[in-house]
Order: C-alpha cells, then structure tokens, then sequence
C-alpha cells in the first residue's frame, strides 16, 4: 500500500488473460494473473497490461488513501 497502489489481499480468480498495454488512470483496479486486485492511485504507471475490473470515482480514491494497512474495504457499484 503505496502512493503507487494498493494490492488487495483477497483473491477473485485465477486467470491466464492479457490484453495489449494501454493507458490507465488512477483509481483503475486490475486483475492480475494470480486473481489479485490492484488499485492504482494518484503516482501510479501510466498504462497497464492487466485486465480491468472497474474504475473508482474520484471521491473513491480519496477515501481510500486514507484507509490503514488491513483494513476492511467494502465496493458499492453505482450506475
């Protein structure tokens, strides 16, 4: 948990899927290979190789710099 992003310690599944490096945002949150969640923040890479799972809003990403590490995060999905 860094300026950088943020892995999740929860994993979703496992996959072998890649897609063609493009442009990433902060608050974009990755699926890497072994199911484990990224959350890019404000000093994270440009683009990004992994597939996407959603986008955090900006209000999103505020709140979640402020967690501690192993605190609990919960997602409300918003249309």
């Amino acid at each position: 948990m860094n300026r950088m992003g943020i892995q999740l310690n929860e994993q979703i599944i496992s996959h072998n899927l890649s897609i063609i490096i493009s442009p990433v945002l902060p608050g974009t949150v990755q699926c890497k290979a072994d199911g484990k969640l990224i959350i890019l923040m404000k000093d994270a890479q440009t683009t990004g190789g992994y597939p996407r799972i959603f986008q955090l809003t900006k209000k999103a990403i505020a709140i979640l710099a402020q967690k501690q590490p192993n605190e609990r995060l919960f997602f409300n999905l918003q249309p």
